[in-house]
């Protein structure tokens, strides 16, 4: 007895464990929240059956209508799913590819610059101590010494102007790159920062079609009760809610798919203005 009361103190806490799991966890989605379940589609064909021919055809048709607009909403909930992902990984990789907008013409001027001064960099250094022996020897009013000075000074003066030339053009040009990478750089994220206004717009269709779903899993509540009770005309005023509900609802997916399309198309216009290297 003590063993089996052993081994229930060590599975104590994995069952409490599991029965936490379990009640906190959702309950499975069925076609009671948001259709039939299998027993009332039983019970509908058997109503249709018993109903009159009119009643019959009218609850035939309602029905498939609406099944008929849930597919159709499924299919837009599929089509916007695709491109919505293929738009965020488009704008991902955008994103990137503006940040990096002329880093290598950057990168091989910067390493120009450097080259060339390390290049001249004897040639000034030369200047540099050149100048700072004539300004010694001046107070010294040697004049032999003067212009000896001056002479190597004279040699220098045209070299140094040339390499000061070359420093200066090269940093031109590297200030230049710079300049139109932060001009292009600006002029894409502008055109790219068209899609939060869309993305607004997606967000407030959404919103309305969450309301919607909720006046749909309503209406299918109604529906099933009417079911259960054999009351057809309960379930044709039901139906006909639904028709409804359903029909607004694959045109609101329509136009959420509209949206996530001018997405697209404007991250098509941005990718054309991208540099090409």
């Amino acid at each position: 007895m003590m063993i089996k009361n052993d081994r229930l103190l060590r599975l104590l806490p994995a069952l409490l464990a599991l029965a936490l799991l379990l009640a906190l966890s959702p309950p499975p989605a069925s076609a009671s929240t948001y259709g039939l379940t299998s027993s009332n589609k039983t019970a509908l064909d058997k109503l249709i059956a018993a109903s009159d021919q009119t009643t019959a055809r009218k609850l035939e048709q309602q029905y498939k209508d609406v099944l008929a607009r849930q597919s159709e909403e499924a299919s837009w909930d599929t089509r916007i799913r695709e491109l919505h992902y293929a738009n965020e990984e488009r704008i991902a990789k955008l994103r990137t590819a503006i940040r990096q907008i002329g880093d290598s013409r950057i990168r091989q001027l910067e390493q120009q610059v450097q080259q060339t001064k390390a290049r001249y960099k004897p040639l000034l250094d030369t200047q540099t101590v050149l100048n700072r022996q004539i300004a010694a020897a001046k107070p010294l009013k040697d004049k032999e010494l003067n212009k000896a000075l001056k002479a190597q000074a004279d040699q220098l003066r045209w070299a140094v102007q040339l390499a000061r030339d070359d420093i200066r053009a090269r940093e031109q040009a590297l200030k230049q790159a710079k300049s139109e990478k932060a001009k292009t750089t600006k002029k894409l994220r502008d055109m790219l920062a068209g899609v939060d206004p869309l993305k607004v717009q997606i967000r407030s269709a959404k919103s309305t079609i969450s309301a919607l779903k909720k006046q749909a899993a309503s209406g299918w509540q109604a529906a099933n009760q009417a079911i259960r009770k054999k009351d057809a005309s309960a379930v044709s005023r039901a139906f006909s809610s639904l028709a409804t509900l359903t029909r607004q609802l694959a045109a609101d997916k329509q136009k959420q798919h509209g949206l996530e399309t001018k997405i697209s198309e404007l991250i098509a216009r941005v990718e054309r203005e991208l540099p090409r290297n």
